[in-house]
């Protein structure tokens, strides 16, 4: 029982320990100060001292409450999705980039470029360019992802027509 005559008590008894041990020596400072040194103002730090103790219980109490439920908060928000032209951006630079990097631009201007051409949707536009670039880099090829997906756009002529299929505009550029 501390002085203010309310009980603390520690579902750890090593801790109740502690904290006892901890209380009294403040106690006996506070008394030692009072006694022999004439400092009356150690007896207002004694109940901080408690106070402050039991405040970070308290803390610490709602810390561990909070905790399990901003975990699962943050494992429930959604994903950020990427734009097939971010995704282009990040896999050319080998590293994470914001969304609004200019590299993300100049892929968005690309990938325009390329879906009026060929008969391709935009997620297979990426999917054929990141492949063929990822195939001609484990072969030596040192263009970067921009470079090979702009060689790929000034092959293909403006189509008047039908459009054309990627695939086999790309697989003849890599000679297959």
């Amino acid at each position: 029982m501390h002085p203010g005559g309310q009980e603390v008590t520690l579902p750890d008894p090593e801790m109740a320990d502690f904290v006892k041990k901890s209380l009294q020596s403040i106690e006996f400072i506070a008394v030692l100060g009072n006694a022999w040194l004439g400092v009356p103002e150690l007896t207002p730090f004694v109940h901080s001292c408690e106070e402050a103790f039991e405040m970070k219980l308290l803390i610490i109490s709602a810390v561990a409450l909070c905790f399990p439920v901003i975990i699962f908060w943050s494992l429930t928000q959604p994903a950020v999705e990427m734009s097939p032209e971010w995704e282009l951006a990040i896999v050319n630079a080998g590293a994470q980039l914001p969304s609004d990097h200019p590299t993300v631009g100049e892929f968005r201007v690309l990938l325009d470029r390329l879906e009026e051409k060929v008969s391709n949707s935009r997620p297979e536009i990426v999917e054929i360019c990141i492949t063929a670039y990822l195939w001609r880099k484990e072969r030596g090829h040192l263009d970067t992802l921009l470079e090979f997906t702009n060689s790929i756009d000034e092959r293909i002529a403006d189509q008047v027509g039908s459009p054309l299929e990627m695939e086999s505009i790309v697989l003849d550029m890599l000679n297959l």
